[in-house]
């Protein structure tokens, strides 16, 4: 016979809520979550050894992510948002300016953990098997598009179907980029001056006249730096 609380507030068959088990869920799901980013630093990342710091079974990373793809995915999402967040802290920035003041940020958390980042992004690319990412499940193209998104906001980018691309485009330049830092090619001052470089490239044709003033201004000294930090060969490649 149904119970009188009716169907909304049914019990499982260990007596518990809807919402009490969707709140287990995602208490195992951050746990997984936590699991994964230890497991990254330590360079010894699978959904097994991931289960195993969480103190899970090892089918539950599946049953809550389906997939190491979507696990790691979940990892890059905070890491994006706590870039966004630090650049929120940083303040006193045009919206041109803080894409820019991203590549610092990322640059010095390569550096501050560099086994993370590198086991990380190696998963990723890992991860994409000959197609592109769907855009909205793209969480860097999500980061980037929404800053950029927001120099056309402002009028420091005109509003042109080119300008529309470049999110698109700078992911192909900054996975190229993050490659070569993972493999050791490019140091991260290298790659910090390597995506900067390209974007302010990118940005040039469709910035409004003062962007196009403090990107040239950019441009200059950015190719400064790149003979100091020893990296001709590398940023011509």
């Amino acid at each position: 016979m149904r119970s009188a609380i009716g169907k909304a507030g049914e019990m499982d068959q260990e007596g518990r809520s809807p919402g009490l088990r969707e709140r287990g869920k995602e208490a195992r799901r951050l746990l997984l979550v936590r699991a994964a980013r230890e497991a990254l630093e330590q360079d010894d990342f699978s959904m097994r050894r991931v289960a195993a710091l969480a103190g899970l079974s090892e089918a539950t990373p599946y049953n809550l992510f389906e997939s190491k793809s979507a696990l790691l995915g979940e990892v890059y999402r905070e890491e994006c948002e706590r870039l966004l967040a630090r650049l929120e802290s940083a303040g006193g920035t045009n919206t041109l300016d803080r894409v820019f003041v991203a590549f610092v940020l990322i640059a010095a958390d390569f550096d501050a953990r560099p086994n993370f980042h590198r086991a990380l992004f190696t998963g990723l690319f890992e991860s994409v098997t000959g197609r592109l990412r769907d855009a909205r499940e793209d969480h860097g193209f999500t980061l980037w598009n929404g800053l950029l998104e927001a120099a056309i906001a402002t009028g420091a980018i005109v509003d042109t179907v080119s300008a529309r691309a470049v999110p698109r485009l700078f992911i192909y330049l900054i996975g190229g980029a993050t490659r070569e830092w993972i493999a050791e090619i490019v140091s991260t001052d290298e790659w910090r001056i390597k995506v900067s470089h390209g974007l302010a490239l990118l940005l040039l044709p469709v910035a409004s006249p003062d962007s196009t003033r403090i990107l040239r201004a950019r441009l200059r000294t950015l190719e400064a730096e790149i003979g100091p930090v020893g990296a001709g060969a590398s940023l011509g490649n």
